[in-house]
């Protein structure tokens, strides 16, 4: 009776999640979650990164329509070749934008290094393009580069768990206090639905 119960509660969450409205008719958005994540400020283009997949893609652009499967090539106006950066993508509006109950989903984390043109010297978590449920509102997928300044006893990233098997309920927040991640230098966003 108790698993019976816990299904039909995580049912009910799921479906209201994919159906809530607002009241004037349109479908919720991140800005109607209870916690709300900001989007990435597309004004500031001097820290914005360039994502391209078959094409440029401009800041907050949406892509529902394009095949996302192979991972972006990614380049920063103000890298510096000899500065690692660690590469995160996540998704902030996972399982649905206005209750996002699996913040943050890990879509991607490696170090990059280069100038301009980022490659990849270390993946850490592999890249899984977006695949947001069916019907739910457009999800945000936000990539961030940190400066990656190593430290004797933090080498390499720790990622509290998370890895290509355990994408869900990322926890961001604690990620970046764990591993210092104190210099934001880029960052980007694009829109997707199925």
């Amino acid at each position: 009776m108790a698993r019976l119960l816990l299904f039909t509660s995580r049912l009910v969450l799921v479906l209201t999640s994919c159906l809530l409205v607002s009241s004037n008719g349109q479908t919720c958005t991140w800005q109607d979650a209870a916690v709300p994540v900001a989007s990435v400020d597309c004004r500031h283009t001097s820290s914005l990164l360039t994502v391209q997949y078959d094409t440029a893609v401009t800041c907050e652009q949406d892509l529902s329509a394009k095949n996302l499967t192979s991972p972006p090539a990614i380049s920063w106006s103000g890298a510096h070749a000899a500065e690692t950066y660690l590469l995160i993508m996540v998704d902030p509006d996972a399982r649905s934008p206005c209750q996002p109950v699996s913040r943050w989903v890990l879509h991607w984390a490696a170090f990059v290094r280069g100038d301009k043109s980022l490659q990849i010297t270390e993946e850490f978590v592999s890249y899984a393009g977006p695949r947001p449920p069916e019907g739910t509102p457009a999800h945000r997928y936000q990539f961030f580069l940190y400066r990656w300044v190593p430290e004797i006893e933090l080498l390499r990233p720790s990622f509290l768990g998370n890895s290509d098997t355990s994408r869900a309920r990322f926890d961001f927040d604690q990620f970046k206090v764990v591993n210092r991640l104190e210099h934001l230098e880029a960052s980007f966003e694009f829109l997707y639905s199925r």
